[in-house]
């Protein structure tokens, strides 16, 4: 276990800003205060959104990405600083999709077997694998962040998000390279079956895994015992397009794996990465799930419940405007005095799973009413 003060964790905090600007109006002070008298183990806030061209700090290696509403406000750095005063782990969430990125960096964009990006919401997703000269996205832009974030703020770990986002095969201009690089025949091939696609999938693969390793190694260099986490990265049992799962544990260097089921239809999910979770007996985990005011608490808690039951931590989102809404702040204590209460059954000398369930049953009966 590399880390075994994350696995003993119960319930943490993820603040969903993206690149919003959160805060502004609140002293240290007061985010220490809001922060000190939440019961959770971990907070994290975000430094880079999924559009992938604004940050909510102000950079010197970065300073083509600067937000046009930061004006001299360092929200990354007010909350380190209120959340280590308030006795917490301080994480830090960034986004590697780069949705708004594709315009500027057209040879970035990750396509598909046709030619395709992403188009989503507007962009394309970026591809972030290694590039052999090193004028990729993961090297001008992923690598210095981390690196950057890690020695200025010194968190205790980071959380990335979007790495799901990633095709199993790119089919980009750096990608293509790769494929001759390594010898392959031809271009890449498009259609299933064979040896060939076989080859061109492993190499894919390899080259995705070793984008993440080199992001774990940024943060690592500067700091070793900073936690990486890669969301979905591993253990991932279900995802809604069927195109990303990897069951595959991680490998040594990914400190832990965690997956966000706030969509679709997140009770099966959770059931499931619950289940393929619970097998990491070596190593900590985690699920996340959105507790934002609009979503119905018997069905958060009952996700919660899952959570806990399985030997997860539950790892709260409180939505976007945590810092400044009662009511998501409201779901947020609920959720921490739900698993601080049921506690006592979990952990290595664990009680039966039962213990710390809702009825499920009751559950669904009250919302079909």
């Amino acid at each position: 276990m590399n880390h075994p003060w994350y696995a003993a964790t119960v319930v943490n905090l993820h603040i969903d800003n993206h690149s919003r600007i959160v805060g502004r109006d609140m002293t240290e002070d007061e985010l220490f205060t809001l922060f000190r008298n939440l019961d959770v183990d971990m907070i994290q806030v975000s430094a880079y959104g999924n559009q992938g061209t604004e940050l909510t700090y102000p950079s010197e290696r970065l300073p083509g990405l600067r937000h046009p509403e930061l004006e001299g406000y360092d929200m990354v750095g007010r909350f380190a600083a209120a959340v280590k005063r308030a006795g917490k782990r301080f994480f830090i969430y960034i986004n590697t999709r780069g949705l708004a990125l594709d315009r500027e960096h057209p040879g970035w964009v990750q396509l598909d077997e046709n030619g395709k990006g992403s188009d989503f919401k507007g962009g394309n997703d970026m591809c972030a694998r290694p590039t052999a000269d090193g004028s990729g996205y993961l090297e001008r832009i992923l690598i210095p962040l981390l690196e950057e974030l890690t020695e200025r703020y010194d968190p205790d770990g980071f959380w990335i998000d979007g790495d799901h986002a990633r095709y199993p095969a790119c089919y980009c201009p750096n990608c293509r390279a790769a494929w001759r690089i390594a010898g392959g025949p031809g271009d890449p091939p498009g259609v299933p079956g064979g040896d060939v696609y076989r080859r061109w999938m492993r190499l894919e693969l390899d080259r995705r895994d070793e984008g993440k390793r080199l992001m774990a190694a940024a943060v690592h260099r500067v700091k070793p015992d900073a936690l990486y986490c890669s969301n979905h990265g591993w253990r991932n049992t279900y995802t809604a397009s069927r195109r990303n799962i990897d069951p595959r544990s991680g490998p040594e260097w990914a400190d832990y794996p965690s997956a966000d089921l706030s969509h679709g239809d997140s009770i099966a999910q959770t059931r499931l990465m619950a289940m393929g979770l619970s097998a990491e007996e070596e190593t900590a985990h985690d699920i996340m799930h959105l507790t934002a005011a609009r979503i119905a608490r018997r069905k958060f808690l009952q996700q919660g419940a899952l959570t806990l039951a399985s030997g997860s931590p539950w790892f709260l989102w409180g939505g976007s405007t945590f810092v400044d809404n009662p009511a998501d702040q409201a779901n947020v204590r609920l959720c921490v005095d739900f698993a601080r209460t049921r506690q006592p059954a979990l952990g290595g000398d664990s009680a039966s799973p039962i213990a710390v369930l809702t009825s499920e049953t009751a559950w669904v009966e009250q919302w079909l009413d």
